[in-house]
């Protein structure tokens, strides 16, 4: 049976991928599923399609409430809410539904009465950046240095396995905090390149361990005995081989870079306000502890970050038991 087979015929690792799809769907359409601006309205005899993809300048001065009265015709957003959309008053904030004004708020509001399931959706394509891009160059850089350390062994080797030993043995979070204390800096852009410049130990490491027992190969030695370069024969006949068991890591490695990038946002040290993350979310549940039953800040994204690194492991685990040549 094929590997593709077997991770069809795994129930749960289905349901995993199933849950992915949606949450990478949610993140990539964040933009149609939730915004100010609606996916279709006719205002003056002029019509606007996806205007909350465009943004037309003509609708930009214009607010929710006067484009929807002025307007012809009118197709809202799933969530007709911007995440960074506030709405003035009291009554507005901590109010999830169905205690809403008029039950618009399904998720509630936040601390400055912007509605959290429009922060939810469009936190969604933060975190699932952060871990995705951030993962793939590990997986870059893992791939390479390993399989290079495995190939060229000497010196090469010792620097490379005392790089792996270093990120592997301090702590991440640690480490990271360090970085950015000294750096200075916040952003998407920065925290994706300090994830991704410092977690490939772990990638590293298995593509090495990989690497040394297939360089012993006949036919790495055949391909060497035909003047093959060290990057063809990594390229063509290492990287490969190695792939699968390192597909399997890199998996939970997007787990844990979420895991890691709710954090730092927890801790002001990730994303920078206003932008929406789920780790800022988090944030303002902790501050507004002593708000009487605000419960609904706290578990909102908290259950989206468990729904994701919960359907990563399941995927995860899956591509393990579908590589395993035993199976």
């Amino acid at each position: 049976m094929s590997p593709w087979r077997r991770f069809r015929a795994d129930r749960r690792a289905r349901v995993g991928l199933r849950v992915l799809v949606g949450l990478l769907a949610a993140a990539v359409l964040a933009d149609v599923l939730a915004s100010e601006l609606p996916l279709f309205c006719r205002v003056g005899g002029v019509t606007y399609v996806l205007p909350c993809l465009t943004e037309p300048a003509a609708l930009r001065g214009l607010s929710r409430q006067a484009l929807k009265a002025s307007a012809e015709l009118y197709v809202p957003t799933p969530i007709p809410f911007g995440p960074d959309e506030t709405f003035a008053g009291t009554k507005a904030r901590f109010t999830p539904a169905p205690w809403s004004p008029d039950d618009e708020h399904l998720l509630g509001t936040d601390e400055l009465g912007r509605d959290v399931a429009a922060r939810l959706v469009h936190g969604a394509r933060v975190s699932l950046w952060v871990g995705l891009s951030s993962v793939a160059l590990n997986l870059v850089l893992g791939l390479w240095l390993g399989l290079l350390a495995a190939w060229r062994g000497g010196v090469v080797d010792a620097v490379v396995s005392r790089l792996i030993e270093v990120l592997t043995t301090v702590p991440t979070l640690f480490l990271l905090l360090t970085l950015i204390g000294l750096w200075r800096v916040q952003g998407l852009w920065a925290l994706t390149l300090v994830l991704g410049l410092t977690r490939w130990g772990e990638l590293a490491r298995l593509a090495r361990a990989q690497g040394l027992q297939l360089v012993r190969q006949d036919f790495v030695a055949a391909s060497r005995a035909l003047g093959a370069g060290t990057g063809r024969i990594i390229a063509r006949h290492l990287v490969p081989n190695v792939l699968g068991p390192v597909l399997v890591s890199a998996a939970f490695a997007v787990a844990a870079a979420i895991l890691v990038e709710s954090a730092l946002s927890f801790l002001g040290l990730g994303v920078a306000p206003p932008t929406a993350t789920w780790g800022e979310l988090l944030t303002q549940a902790h501050r507004t502890l002593t708000h009487p039953g605000a419960w609904w800040l706290a578990l909102f994204p908290g259950a989206c970050i468990a729904l994701t690194v919960g359907s990563l492991h399941l995927v995860g685990e899956g591509l393990r038991r579908s590589l395993d040549p035993a199976a």
